[in-house]
């Protein structure tokens, strides 16, 4: 072969070599630059709104009450009354206040005392609420002791929470200070570790179910439990609610139906930090009466 025809032979090599090379470099897909890990956070907000270090705890939230001698109960921050003082005065009300929703729903079996719970003691507590022109109570005083201070203490905290009125009305048609008295017997069911015969479930059983049978007609309605739960996992409070399936009409609701069907505890969800927060848990069921097939 002739030096000319060796150098054409070579440059056709260079050319389809080059070809080749530029060809798959056309069909080459780049990676992706690796993302840059996210730092952790540094910070977080807690419930209450103020932001601490990420690695640190949120403070538990601040009271709703405060305990006061003489045992009384106030709103958190409130002043305390005297031990002895009297009950503020009444004015002449036109029309008396009223309970708003079920009493019996204001101290339910969820805020039981934890310590009497475990050592067992159930008791009465006989209490006197001051309810204000805004139907809220701003003083729980307890009237007869069960004889036990966490019994007392606690069926005023939980009134002082959850008790709602309407105002009583004055001749001028103004809400005025009114006062509510009552009694709260703590009774341990079996949900609860304590003894149980029965005696808790079955008047729940026989008014909420029962009434299905003594309207005489078939009848479907649902029963609905929402609870919210705190970032302990205690109960912090639960409302049972029935309504008819056909018409969506409320169901009256038995005086232990938290007793029954709420819980007084659970595992509560983490937040987006990962730490326990409030929990709400909601669950509905059905009860239905209707003519058994033979």
């Amino acid at each position: 072969m002739t030096r000319s025809k060796i150098w054409r032979v070579l440059m056709i090599g260079a050319v389809l070599v080059a070809g080749g090379a530029g060809s798959a470099a056309a069909q080459t897909v780049k990676n992706p630059a690796p993302k840059e890990a996210r730092a952790p956070a540094q910070s977080k907000t807690c419930p209450d709104g103020r932001t601490i270090p990420a690695n640190q705890a949120c403070p538990p939230p601040p009271p709703l009450t405060s305990r006061c001698p003489g045992k009384i109960v106030v709103p958190y921050q409130a002043l305390c009354p005297a031990a002895n003082a009297p009950l503020p005065p009444q004015p002449d009300a036109a029309k008396p206040l009223s309970p708003k929703g079920n009493p019996g729903n204001w101290v339910p079996q969820s805020a039981y005392p934890r310590d009497a719970l475990r050592d067992n003691i159930e008791g009465m507590v006989g209490f006197t609420l001051v309810v204000g022109p805004d139907g809220r109570p701003t003083q729980c005083r307890i009237s007869s002791s069960s004889g036990n201070d966490s019994l007392d203490w606690g069926a005023c905290e939980s009134l002082m929470r959850r008790a709602r009125f309407n105002p009583a009305i004055d001749a001028d048609g103004k809400p005025v200070v009114g006062t509510y008295t009552n009694r709260v017997r703590w009774a341990i069911s079996k949900s609860d570790g304590g003894t149980y015969d029965g005696s808790e479930r079955a008047p729940f059983a026989e008014r909420m179910f029962g009434d299905f049978t003594r309207r005489g007609v078939p009848m479907s309605a649902g029963v609905t439990v929402v609870q919210i739960f705190g970032a302990d996992g205690v109960s912090e409070s639960c409302n049972v609610s029935a309504k008819l399936s056909e018409d969506g009409r409320d169901l009256p609701v038995p005086d232990n139906a938290e007793a029954t069907l709420c819980a007084k505890s659970i595992k509560p969800l983490p937040d987006a930090n990962g730490n326990p927060a409030r929990t709400r848990l909601e669950f509905t069921f059905v009860v239905k009466s209707e003519i058994a097939p033979e």
